[in-house]
């Protein structure tokens, strides 16, 4: 069972990977993010908050979101597919030290996940669907070092950063599954993401995703 949640925990990493994190979505003033694979090209558009509000898939329209307030008062960012149908609700809860809740629900089938985030942005930590919590810890410069999960008691280092001398990732490690590159733009992005399929045969054997980025 363990090894299936660490490859969850790998697939979801390696998505996020893939986009920039909500803090330097709002610090670094990103209007978008373009990500392409061999097999897909994915384009997001961000609000100055941070959230998502476009996001395009191949070229086409695949999700547009929209602000709405639930009967009981909170605001929720609605979700819609290509055929403007709901298809997840990001739920908030904003406390009096400014922090605040992110409880994303898929149509359909529950939570999927709740995060909190600190007053600047930063993700905390996140509650997925099984009740794992998964703690986020940052460098000092503010990037993802490490992911502890807490199951039933236990901690487990799910994700580890590694960084090379000018303070940039190069390297992601997980419990289980591929091993990662990563090299940096000029504005401390990853601005690419290797995936080793063989390890005696890095370069040649990676699945390259390109990420470049548009700024208010």
């Amino acid at each position: 069972m363990k090894y299936i949640i660490s490859a969850i925990c790998c697939l979801l990493a390696l998505q996020g990977l893939s986009q920039p994190m909500r803090h330097e979505i709002v610090s670094k003033g990103i209007l978008s993010s373009t990500r392409k694979s061999p097999d897909v090209e994915i384009k997001t558009y961000y609000g100055r908050d941070g959230n998502d509000s476009i996001v395009f898939v191949n070229g086409k329209l695949a999700f547009t979101y929209k602000w709405q307030e639930l009967p009981n008062g909170k605001p929720s960012l609605v979700r819609f597919d290509e055929k403007q149908r709901e298809d997840e609700w990001h739920m908030f809860t904003f406390y009096a030290d400014s922090s605040f809740d992110i409880e994303i629900i898929a149509f359909g089938a529950g939570t999927i996940s709740t995060s909190r985030y600190a007053k600047d942005h930063r993700q905390l930590y996140y509650i997925d669907a099984s009740s794992d919590t998964s703690w986020l810890h940052y460098t000092s410069s503010g990037k993802l070092e490490k992911i502890i999960q807490s199951r039933r008691g236990k901690d487990t280092v799910v994700y580890r950063s590694s960084f090379n001398k000018k303070g940039q990732i190069e390297s992601i490690h997980f419990t289980t599954g591929p091993s990662i590159g990563c090299n940096e733009n000029e504005y401390g992005l990853i601005s690419e993401i290797l995936e080793y399929l063989d390890e005696k045969k890095k370069r040649e054997s990676a699945i390259i995703t390109k990420i470049t980025y548009e700024f208010y």
